[in-house]
């Protein structure tokens, strides 16, 4: 439901009774989704060449309805990255800032999923998702350079 955050949610539910005249009955249910946490933004991209310094960070603030402690990260994979929390505070509230750095060495690309475990019962992880596309380092050179010392007979 956080794509939901902030809007009503309107869903039908069919249930089956034993009675005669009314052997299914469709029941409506509604309500508003209450934001757990501002997540920005939403996934981490970390977009670069290889060799080159690569990394972004990410702001979690908890709503002040929901206020929760982050206890710990981990990553699905944890190969291609290295990730750092710290507390910080925000016009919002206090809340957390996780940076996330570029580890992967070679072209190519990658996804990682980080978990935040949080203290609380309602939402006890948060996910965040990390897409990674490295590029083969710019050595500076071009075709035209390199053709420019060829013979043109």
């Amino acid at each position: 439901t956080k794509s939901y955050a902030g809007r009503t949610l309107k869903k039908n539910i069919v249930v089956t009774t034993s009675d005669p005249q009314a052997p299914a009955v469709t029941l409506a249910v509604s309500g508003m989704v209450e934001k757990f946490v501002e997540i920005r933004p939403k996934y981490i991209r970390l977009t670069g060449f290889a060799g080159q310094g690569i990394s972004t960070s990410v702001s979690i603030i908890p709503a002040p309805k929901y206020s929760f402690k982050i206890a710990g990260v981990n990553a699905m994979k944890g190969r291609d990255i290295k990730f750092t929390l710290t507390e910080k505070s925000f016009p919002e509230g206090d809340g957390y800032e996780l940076l996330v750095e570029n580890r992967k060495t070679d072209p190519g690309s990658y996804h990682e999923v980080l978990s935040l475990k949080t203290d609380s019962d309602i939402q006890p992880t948060i996910k965040v998702s990390v897409y990674g596309n490295i590029s083969a380092p710019d050595t500076g050179k071009s075709n035209a350079s390199e053709e420019s010392g060829k013979s043109s007979e």
